[in-house]
């Protein structure tokens, strides 16, 4: 059984989990279009293809045996009812303060901070609508209510 390392919150809607993430007022992320340090698999901050549990992975490999040449994205995009190519609506965070906080260093947060106008926000999102990697999750932003 796989551990649970966040709190599943009930409501009327089903169980849904907390997803913090770093983002502007907007819902702009911090992680594509602001340059806030050397962010690269080598550096402990991998793209998902490269985050992805194994589970996931055999899971993927099972429903399409193109895996190796596929992203993986194409596929969890698919999987919460979205075209391949949908990015605006597949968002990255992760699921606790402590991710978060091993994702950006305490310098990376007040640069990102203070000149760029970036914040943690916290979100509620459904639990099958979260995919958890090692170091982070994606989530469906449709489906995720910002409180």
């Amino acid at each position: 059984m796989e551990a649970m390392y966040y709190i599943p919150i009930e409501s009327e809607r089903g169980f849904r989990m907390l997803v913090f993430r770093f983002e502007h007022e907007d819902g702009e992320g911090a992680y594509r279009n602001i340059s806030y340090g050397d962010h690269t698999a080598d550096t402990g901050h991998p793209g998902p293809a490269n985050d992805l549990p194994d589970w996931l992975i055999s899971e993927i490999k099972a429903a399409d045996p193109r895996f190796s040449t596929y992203c993986p994205m194409y596929y969890i995009r698919m999987s919460f009812g979205y075209d391949e190519d949908d990015d605006e609506n597949v968002i990255f965070g992760f699921e606790s303060m402590k991710q978060a906080y091993a994702w950006f260093s305490k310098s990376e947060v007040v640069n990102m901070q203070l000149p760029k106008g970036v914040h943690l926000f916290a979100y509620t999102v459904p639990e099958a609508s979260v995919v958890k990697l090692k170091r982070q999750v994606v989530f469906d932003k449709q489906a995720a209510t910002r409180i």
